[in-house]
């Protein structure tokens, strides 16, 4: 069982494990301290626990594939640029003031390797290791929509970019 989250670049995870009566925090002040977090977690939960889980390995998806998750994602607080490459995807996120909508001039670009059919693994140091989902699902016509789930946040794609 777990549970985190972060603001203004500081970050906060817990994670419980109620079966050994155990427990553990993490907290970070940077955008890149989640790997170190997720790092710490499985050294705790080897050296501790005695629990292991092996990391997926990457697939290879042919450019068709890529190329249809490709697009615009939006969110109250962010733009997400979804480009494909040779091997991968390229994820460019610009963060927005959610009072204003104004964009911030940093852009945080991450690096993603296919693991599975629509499931991608951050590979480039800022949140290293972090699982991103695209899934389609229909909206309340039920008409189907395009979404991306990164870090526990849901974005969707902007109209007239669907992958069908």
């Amino acid at each position: 069982i777990g549970h985190g989250g972060s603001w203004g670049g500081h970050r906060a995870n817990l994670i419980m494990f109620p079966y050994h009566n155990y427990a553990h925090a993490s907290l970070g002040n940077s955008n890149v301290s989640s790997y170190a977090e997720a790092s710490l977690e499985k050294w705790v939960m080897a050296h501790d626990l005695h629990i292991t889980t092996p990391e997926p390995e990457a697939i290879q998806l042919s450019p068709l594939e890529l190329g249809s998750f490709a697009g615009t994602y939006l969110r109250h607080d962010s733009r997400m640029e979804v480009s494909a490459t040779e091997s991968g995807l390229r994820l460019v996120v610009t963060d927005m003031d959610e009072d204003t909508g104004k964009e911030s001039n940093e852009k945080r670009v991450f690096v993603l390797e296919p693991l599975e059919a629509n499931r991608f693994r951050v590979a480039s140091p800022e949140s290293k290791g972090a699982t991103v989902d695209f899934r389609q699902v229909p909206d309340g016509r039920g008409t189907p929509r395009d979404l991306v789930r990164i870090w526990g946040r849901v974005a969707a794609r902007q109209q007239g970019e669907s992958s069908e």
